[in-house]
């Protein structure tokens, strides 16, 4: 390698080299992950200059890329096939996807993991700790959940609850993906991470996601605790995906009478929702946009017929191809972790347009991405003298790499490490303890509102009296919730009893939650110190 083309920030002990064509696959993806991850959603002029930088990003690493004219071939005709899709359907979702998939030749899917990993965690932390402190809006919906009657469920600066959940489980699933775990571990952490889907439950109130995030955290203990499968297993996880595209499709169509309103039920009456798009709107080969809808809450929250209606039936086929041969792909070759993702995400897509639509949290495309370039290559080996396996790359400097320093160990995470094991019961008693005296003393004693003011817009039918409320012209001992506009002019709910209990509840579980990690921190801390200054001593 010439080392001209290499670029170090330090002479630390080792480097991790990144090819040019990688890094404008990760600022394409980064770009794309964090704008999703803040909570960003089409129609804001700022997303719109993200799709637009991510693009550019992309243009250059297929320039950057070395390809056969067959996959530059194939790679025109399915980004063409996504923006049919948009331009019949209106739906951009088709064509990004298209771009994660075609995008993926020489990119390393762990280090994809790990760039999307830190973007993620960064927006997730950022996005959902601002929203607790109001410093960003914060979405509210007043539904009557969990026989407590009207409840505020929260986004925490999502477009909305249920997203809120879904974005707890993508950062399960970086997590998994990127942790070499013992059986222990794995099991510990499962067991933490659960309690943190509660948690986010608490705000959320989101049914499907609780959901997801229990499909997701078993898929990936039995995956990976499993080993090696049966003859019977391989055959029943390569049907993980016909089964759900099939069932989500001809299911509401075909089945009829008490057991249709079972699973209606089961499927939070989303099996209406597609009987309604699958009969009643117009099924094309490159999109559809929807028409006479009969009012907003006509929403397609089933992957697998979101694809249908608005990619098309050419994308469908090709996509339920893709992810049949990657499963079957995968089993061969024993990749448990992607498995977990790709069973738990496939399942959940029968109840959420998460994996279809532009919210780009469908991971299991990058490992479409990598099986449909593994298979590219062993073909174009195979036939090199076809002019369909040439070899072509648009921009000369493909070779350049940046070399990025790293210290083979950091310290205070290795000496922290040491710590836990000597003491980490007493760390965990000392947290538990702190979380229990400050949440238990802001619950006992802290003031609670006495009721909550919800615009009608943002609640489900309440049969009580309309009332309207400006804020600012409150009485001087106002002591409400409010929730919504409160202009004068609009017209609100005024609810008691559960709706200011379970907040007064949910505030009282963050402030013990923070007041353990700050304990955790600070002891943390302390004993490193003492550690630190015990090893000074010795060698004194």
């Amino acid at each position: 390698m010439n080392q001209k083309n290499v670029v170090k920030n330090n002479d630390s002990d080792k480097a991790v080299t990144f090819k040019a064509e990688e890094i404008f696959y990760y600022l394409f993806f980064a770009i794309m992950l964090f704008a999703k991850g803040i909570g960003l959603y089409e129609g804001m002029k700022a997303f719109i200059l993200c799709i637009i930088a991510a693009f550019i990003c992309f243009t250059v690493k297929v320039c950057l890329t070395e390809h056969t004219v067959g996959e530059l071939a194939q790679m025109l005709v399915l980004m063409a096939f996504g923006f049919l899709a948009y331009r019949n359907s209106g739906e951009m979702a088709a064509f990004i996807y298209v771009l994660v998939v075609v995008g993926m030749k020489h990119i390393p899917v762990k280090r994809v993991f790990k760039v999307g990993a830190a973007v993620w965690t960064v927006a997730f932390f950022s996005t959902t700790i601002l929203a607790l402190l109001k410093q960003i809006p914060d979405l509210a919906l007043v539904h009557s959940k969990l026989g407590l009657g009207h409840i505020i469920r929260w986004s925490l600066g999502y477009p909305h609850p249920n997203v809120l959940h879904i974005s707890y489980v993508i950062l399960l699933a970086f997590f998994f993906y990127l942790a070499n775990l013992n059986r222990k571990q794995l099991i510990a952490a499962t067991i933490l991470l659960y309690a943190g889907n509660f948690y986010i439950f608490l705000y959320s109130v989101s049914y499907t996601g609780l959901i997801l995030t229990t499909v997701y955290l078993f898929a990936n203990l039995y995956f990976n605790l499993r080993g090696k499968f049966s003859k019977v297993e391989e055959i029943l996880i390569q049907c993980i995906y016909p089964a759900c595209a099939l069932l989500s499709v001809l299911g509401p169509v075909f089945i009829k009478g008490k057991l249709f309103d079972v699973l209606n039920k089961m499927m939070n009456t989303r099996w209406n929702l597609s009987r309604y798009f699958l009969t009643e709107q117009r099924i094309s080969l490159f999109g559809t946009r929807m028409v006479n809808l009969p009012d907003g809450n006509y929403n397609i929250d089933c992957s697998y017929v979101y694809i249908l209606m608005y990619y098309g039936i050419i994308l469908f086929v090709l996509i339920s191809v893709a992810y049949f041969f990657t499963i079957r792909g995968e089993v061969k070759r024993g990749k448990n972790k992607e498995l977990a993702i790709m069973s738990a995400f496939l399942i959940a897509g029968m109840s959420e347009p998460f994996m279809a639509n532009l919210s780009f949290k469908n991971l299991t495309l990058i490992f479409i991405g990598e099986y449909y370039y593994s298979v590219s290559v062993k073909t174009a080996n195979k036939k090199k003298e076809l002019l369909w396996n040439c070899p072509i790359r648009l921009l000369p400097w493909a070779e350049k790499t940046v070399a990025v320093s790293l210290p083979d160990r950091i310290h205070p995470i290795g000496r922290l490490k040491e710590i836990y094991r000597q003491q980490g019961k007493k760390i965990v008693l000392v947290s538990l303890a702190a979380a229990l005296v400050s949440g238990g003393g802001y619950f006992a004693f802290a003031e609670r509102a006495e009721s909550a003011y919800v615009e009608v817009g943002l609640c489900d039918y309440w049969p009580g009296d309309k009332v309207r409320l400006d804020r600012n012209e409150l009485p001087e001992k106002f002591n409400s919730l409010i929730i919504g506009n409160a202009d004068g002019k609009t017209d609100m709910y005024l609810l008691t009893g559960n709706i200011v209990a379970l907040e007064h509840f949910r505030e009282s579980v963050s402030i013990g939650l923070a007041g353990g990690l700050a304990a955790l921190f600070v002891y943390s801390v302390v004993l490193s110190l003492k550690h630190s200054s015990r090893r000074r001593k010795k060698v004194i």
